[in-house]
């Protein structure tokens, strides 16, 4: 607009000069010429906003539209921490002819052993963490917890914890975020949390410590927010966990720290460690190699090296190794 009023400005004195308009010309079309971009520009604003009310009207059908998981009417208490996965099958789309994200799968989680997931990208890692938190049911098969099916156990994510890749901290305070899971923790508990995750120091260092907001107050390195995550599952102490690759997406030092309270966090449970890079998971009880949404392989780090895709799994691995130290 101030670029158009300059023209018209200066345009008009000079043909006032030039006797073609008069001065109460050229303030008529000043007036239109301001009025017009400023429509378009109501007009585009009007367009952009109806734009994203759609959207997010969309988005609020589908959630609505989800259909809810159905609770067995017979609730149980498991035995143990043992999971076992019986012949689970799984599609993100329903009907006969969908793609299948998991086939036939079976293995166990022995009871206080850590198990290592790996295969390549897309071979159903991520979908066997989400049915073990139970975010969907099987469309075949069966997960127990403790001899349990988990669709028969009463709040279930007290029995199994998780630490994502993306932490998922919504814009609350930090303390509420420790204490999703666990809303009657008391300070103290929280704060022993915190410093198990390695993280108490530089949350009394933030402007309001533990009031403040995520997002809000101040930004948080991936480091720092992997180890509030960390922190809210400490304090919820489930004793079956699942971790995806949590440290993926952090620089070396954060690494060697959110390492630490893992070591913490992962003493005496029984664990899912979704792998992505097989140099991670030496020193675990048992591995189990999933391909093309089957599991083709289960055993120790020996006993699966003579295996093809392992074998593959591991060249590749020293393969990136090497062009990083290149």
């Amino acid at each position: 607009m101030p670029l158009i009023l300059l023209i018209n400005v200066g345009g008009g004195t000079w043909l006032v000069h030039q006797g073609s308009v008069s001065a109460a010309d050229v303030l008529a079309t000043s007036l239109i010429a301001l009025l017009i971009p400023y429509g378009l520009e109501v007009l585009m604003h009007s367009t952009w906003a109806q734009q994203m009310a759609g959207a997010s009207a969309r988005r609020l059908t589908d959630l609505l539209a989800t259909p809810v998981l159905a609770d067995h009417p017979e609730r149980a208490v498991p035995d143990g921490h043992e999971v076992v996965f019986e012949h689970v099958s799984y599609s993100y789309v329903r009907g006969p002819d969908a793609e299948l994200a998991l086939d036939d799968v079976s293995f166990t989680l022995r009871e206080g052993t850590i198990t290592a997931l790996i295969g390549p990208s897309g071979a159903g890692k991520s979908t066997v963490a989400t049915l073990l938190a139970r975010f969907d049911d099987p469309r075949s098969g069966r997960i127990r917890l403790g001899g349990v099916p988990i669709d028969r156990i009463d709040e279930l994510l007290s029995h199994v914890g998780f630490v994502l890749q993306d932490p998922q901290l919504p814009s609350i305070s930090i303390r509420d975020n420790i204490t999703l899971g666990r809303p009657d923790a008391t300070d103290d508990q929280v704060r022993d949390a915190a410093r198990a995750a390695r993280i108490l120091e530089e949350i009394e260092e933030l402007p309001h410590g533990f009031d403040t907001i995520y997002g809000a107050d101040t930004g948080l390195s991936g480091g720092q927010a992997q180890r509030i995550a960390i922190a809210r599952a400490l304090l919820v102490d489930a004793p079956v966990l699942i971790l995806d690759e949590a440290t993926a997406l952090t620089d070396p030092e954060s690494q060697h720290q959110i390492q630490q309270a893992l070591s913490d966090l992962v003493r005496g449970k029984t664990v899912l460690l979704i792998a992505h890079r097989p140099e991670v998971i030496r020193g675990v009880d048992q591995i189990v190699l999933i391909e093309n949404s089957r599991v083709v392989a289960t055993g120790s780090h020996d006993e699966l090296l003579d295996q093809p895709g392992y074998a593959r799994l591991w060249d590749s691995a020293g393969a990136s190794l090497r062009g990083a130290d290149a």
